[in-house]
């Protein structure tokens, strides 16, 4: 029978007939032989915390919350309005620009701009510098919106701010630009 037993934060099984080694964690499964003095701890320690699992439940959660105020002030989704916002802080870009600013494709950024465009939030003319690109600005409108938007969007920052201490937050940018970084260059 195997048996089974609490190693780290992994759980694993030991068959001493086959000498079969069976590991299990939330995301991982591992089976070999070895011998039983030869079980190591594996130090998994974002399985252990699930940590992949909070990263997704927070970014949802504040995702929602954000979505929520951005949509009632302004009637846009959060993804359009980072696209106002791009656009103001660098006052004239290209749609290709844009996708690479906010990391995303360029025919995603074409659907949100020409919206944009069509609620008159963007204005869009020609490149001087390459008549096939379209370089685009904010409009009155985009200004505006984008003004509605502040207060409600600086209750969400708002909150953050509550929630985290100075130090905390600095931890937590610095973890999310290392986690970023590492996972942009896959």
């Amino acid at each position: 029978m195997p048996e089974g037993r609490v190693l780290g934060p992994c759980i694993y099984d030991h068959d001493a007939f086959s000498n079969r080694i069976i590991y299990f964690t939330s995301e991982v499964y591992y089976s070999g032989f070895a011998k039983t003095s030869q079980l190591i701890s594996l130090n998994m320690t974002a399985s252990k915390h699930h940590l992949y699992h909070r990263l997704q439940l927070a970014a949802h959660a504040l995702k929602k919350a954000a979505d929520k105020v951005v949509l009632d002030s302004a009637d846009l989704t959060t993804a359009q309005a980072a696209v106002l916002g791009i656009v103001r802080s660098a006052e004239k870009l290209s749609q290709k620009e844009i996708a690479t600013k906010l990391s995303l494709n360029e025919s995603a950024v074409t659907a949100m701009v020409n919206r944009l465009l069509k609620l008159g939030y963007l204005e869009r003319r020609r490149s001087e510098r390459d008549a096939r690109a379209w370089i685009i600005s904010l409009s009155t409108e985009g200004q505006g919106a984008l003004e509605k938007m502040k207060e409600p969007f600086g209750e969400i920052n708002a909150t953050l701010d509550d929630v985290l201490t100075a130090d905390e937050m600095d931890d937590l940018v610095a973890s999310l630009k290392k986690i970023a970084t590492t996972f942009s260059n896959t």
